[in-house]
């Protein structure tokens, strides 16, 4: 056999794996892009950590002065039904010091009678305004995560009652 001959013959023995070479190239590639996420979604992380906050913030749960102890499932209602207290959640659940993204209407109804239902706000303003939103798509429009606790309530005489905590979050999509 002649030179020619023998290149021709190894470059068709090579075409075959040239051929596998690209198909497992394709496939990793395809691989990968289905595996991998451009859009990352943190909503429901976000209003989470907001309701949590908000459970666990000394504006809102008992705290007992002599051991220095905020009681997290055990919510004090005097505190709850203060008129300061939207400065108060506020100032335990800092955002920012114009707030335009995230907002919470907390309701609190007692399973036993033992007071009135309380509705209460967290940046309230913001909460109203973005609330006709809620149905519509798109950037613009705002999401909702509401979550029910079954707490306890303290009155202003010491007495437990059970409670339901209501606490609905609402947040922009950016």
């Amino acid at each position: 056999m002649n030179k020619k001959a023998a290149i021709g013959m190894t470059l068709l023995q090579e075409i075959p794996r040239i051929l596998l070479t690209i198909f497992v190239t394709l496939s990793i590639v395809f691989l990968i892009s289905s595996f991998s996420k451009t859009e990352v979604k943190t909503f429901s992380v976000e209003t989470n950590l907001m309701i949590q906050r908000i459970v666990f913030s000394e504006a809102i749960s008992y705290y007992d002065q002599d051991i220095n102890r905020i009681y997290p499932g055990i919510i004090d209602v005097e505190k709850f039904q203060a008129a300061d207290f939207d400065a108060r959640l506020s100032k335990s659940i800092f955002y920012s010091e114009r707030n335009s993204w995230i907002g919470a209407k907390l309701y609190l109804q007692p399973m036993d009678y033992g007071f009135r239902n309380i509705e209460r706000y967290y940046n309230e303003d913001y909460y109203k305004l973005k609330e006709p939103l809620l149905g519509f798509k798109g950037i613009g429009g705002v999401d909702r995560n509401t979550q029910e606790l079954f707490v306890l309530a303290i009155d202003q005489f010491g007495t437990k009652h059970p409670s339901k905590l209501t606490i609905d979050v609402i947040m922009s999509r950016s």
